[in-house]
């Protein structure tokens, strides 16, 4: 096995996910292990296999930021069909198969958004596991908040702004200043994505 499995027929099932953690842990998986990843995924699992369409929100977890980014997922949740997730949902008291689990969930979701304030966090690291096709990035604009872009430059590093470079390219990035402006971005995320069919 080479890849994550994303068939089609069960992705959500004990098999699947079984095979895909061994795949990640580099081999077989002891069956006890394998039922127990599938054991603390099951219930949101059902629930996203359910789900017309998948959204995996990803952001800084940070004391006052990661309000932000639940409240992205709760208004991307609030569509008809769609489920959106943090993976702090998922097991959140045990962090050892941490890796692991956001790779399951990866192969398991149609869109990843990520909601970001700067560099500091695991979701800078997780962005470029994502298939950019099927990511969007909600970014906070600091320009309006300084002379020059000194500001912007010391939240995000050379490497996340050519990523919304070239996100911003394929009209997957939008920017937003305050909470009032993150709403209606993601609103208007959440009609565009609600509108496409999930690949």
């Amino acid at each position: 096995m080479t890849k994550l499995d994303r068939s089609v027929s069960s992705p959500f099932g004990e098999d699947a996910i079984a095979r895909d953690a061994a795949f990640l842990f580099g081999g077989e998986l002891p069956p006890e292990v394998a039922k127990r990843i599938h054991t603390e995924c099951l219930r949101e699992l059902d629930r996203l296999a359910r789900a017309e369409t998948v959204v995996f929100v990803i952001g800084s977890y940070a004391e006052r930021k990661k309000g932000r980014v639940e409240a992205v997922r709760d208004r991307l949740s609030s569509r008809s069909g769609a489920e959106a997730f943090l993976l702090d949902e998922i097991d959140p008291d045990v962090d050892v198969w941490e890796y692991v689990k956001f790779r399951v969930y990866l192969a398991r979701c149609h869109y990843v958004v990520g909601v970001f304030e700067d560099n500091d966090g695991g979701h800078e690291l997780e962005i470029g596991e994502a298939d950019l096709s099927t990511t969007f990035v909600l970014e906070r604009d600091y320009r309006e908040a300084s002379i020059d872009d000194d500001v912007e430059f010391e939240k995000y590093d050379a490497m996340l702004a050519t990523l919304f470079d070239l996100l911003d390219r394929r009209g997957h990035l939008s920017c937003w200043t305050t909470e009032a402006e993150l709403a209606e971005e993601t609103r208007r995320l959440g009609a565009r994505l609600g509108n496409a069919t999930p690949p």
